[in-house]
């Protein structure tokens, strides 16, 4: 692993990422910023999307891969130990892709625990109703949701992705998304990482 100044000092990293939700709630967003901020701390990063047709509410994933061990093989995750669940309905749907001990981070503002795995490590977030108080808009939910991800695993640092952040949003969407990274971690401060 190359030496940043974002890098957390870990061994023998590598990392299946499942990100799935609705169009409009920010899933590709979401992969690419984990990607871009992992790649800032000197892994090597996979990152694949899927879609359906439909510009707002259809089937959104975003796949990534993070490794320390050298370039990556694989263009998708098999077996995901990390889960980030954005809507209803996704838990049972890809559960042949998140493995049962995996840790599977959920927006409770859609999904409960009756789509979730019982062996998974379930963490609760109501990213899209936070971003919702906060903003007036749901919209900033996938920063809420990235933050907590960053805080609850250490697998990325929250400095990787506010730079991560600065390099594709703009103007107040960027001012938006960098609290709403911090409003993440807030929403989980406290909670002990999954070993």
């Amino acid at each position: 692993m190359s030496s940043s100044p974002y890098t957390v000092v870990v061994i023998n990293v590598r990392a299946e990422i499942f990100i799935g939700g609705r169009g409009g709630q920010g899933i590709l967003f979401m992969g690419y910023v984990l990607g871009l901020a992992a790649s800032k701390m000197g892994y090597y990063v996979v990152q694949t999307e899927s879609y359906t047709p439909e510009t707002r509410g259809g089937l959104t994933t975003s796949e990534v891969i993070i490794s320390d061990e050298g370039p990556i093989d694989e263009l998708r995750v098999e077996e995901a130990d990390l889960a980030v669940l954005m809507f209803k309905g996704l838990g049972l749907r890809y559960s042949h892709v998140i493995r049962r001990d995996a840790t599977v981070l959920i927006d409770s503002t859609f999904v409960d625990r009756r789509d979730v795995l019982s062996a998974w490590s379930v963490i609760e977030v109501p990213a899209s109703s936070i971003a919702l108080r906060r903003f007036g808009t749901p919209l900033p939910g996938n920063s809420v949701m990235l933050g907590a991800l960053a805080e609850v695993t250490g697998l990325v640092t929250v400095k990787a992705l506010r730079e991560a952040l600065k390099e594709v949003s703009r103007g107040p969407w960027l001012k938006k998304n960098l609290e709403a990274l911090e409003l993440g971690v807030e929403a989980v401060r406290g909670l002990t990482r999954p070993s």
